[in-house]
């Protein structure tokens, strides 16, 4: 029995090395990959159509998370830096006390954006409905999507 034991045991060990190793690599293999199309800096950024500002947690009274407050920040300084000439601001609106796009639209706004230059999908209820709305319903043909670094 106690045979038995070990050899689930060593087997459990190794499963778990396996799937770490598997994450690291993953990971390194994404971010190797995709390290020519992230910049931290506005300057380095090409001009694109639409920054498109992903949606994130909406505290009481239109407070946005602090992520959320980042990616607004981040677009802005891109409409301001000329990269950009839309913001497209997407985030979930799945019931009346959930909007997580409408205080995006008012801090940009206030921040100086002309309304005329802010879009909102009240639909973007994951990352590939967000894309696929931006493509096909708002005709975005060239994007910088805003988002943190982690």
């Amino acid at each position: 029995m106690f045979a038995t034991v070990n050899k689930l045991s060593k087997f459990l060990k190794w499963c778990i090395f396996v799937l770490v190793v598997f994450v690291i690599v993953t990971n390194l293999i994404i971010i190797a990959g995709s390290s020519r199309y992230r910049y931290e800096k506005v300057e380095d950024a090409p001009e694109k159509q639409t920054a498109l500002i992903l949606g994130a947690a909406v505290y009481r009274k239109g407070v946005l998370s602090p992520v959320y407050q980042k990616r607004v920040d981040k677009a802005i300084e891109l409409y301001q830096g000329k990269k950009v000439s839309k913001i497209l601001a997407s985030g979930d609106n799945s019931t009346i006390e959930h909007n997580e796009v409408n205080p995006v639209k008012n801090i940009l706004i206030a921040r100086g954006i002309p309304e005329e230059d802010v879009f909102l999908d009240h639909a973007g209820f994951d990352t590939y409905s967000t894309m696929y709305r931006a493509r096909d319903i708002f005709q975005v043909s060239s994007i910088i999507i805003v988002t943190q670094p982690f």
